[in-house]
């Protein structure tokens, strides 16, 4: 089932504030319940990197970010990949 994208139609500058937070366990079969507005990954280390598909991305391909530790980042994505991921902890923003 594809992820649902709140925000589609949304411009793409929300500065509200995050209103929910959800611990995303990653999966390289099936994409998140709902498209993100950002994510925020920990664990172990100085830095981390987390494979994501984009979620406007039609082919479904992941690109690995390197995160700080602790640091959120802006981002949408539809899915967050076990392949290549090495955050222990990540976190969907909403």
């Amino acid at each position: 089932m594809p992820a649902t994208n709140n925000f589609s139609s949304t411009d793409t500058a929300i500065l509200a504030p995050y209103t929910d937070a959800v611990t995303i366990t990653p999966n390289n079969s099936a994409d998140l319940a709902q498209v993100t507005r950002a994510l925020h990954a920990h664990g172990a280390g100085s830095h981390h990197d987390v494979a994501v598909t984009l979620a406007n991305d039609p082919d479904g391909t992941s690109v690995i970010l390197s995160m700080a530790k602790g640091d959120v980042l802006p981002i949408r994505v539809k899915r967050v990949w076990v392949t290549g991921t090495t955050a222990t902890t990540i976190v969907g923003l909403y």
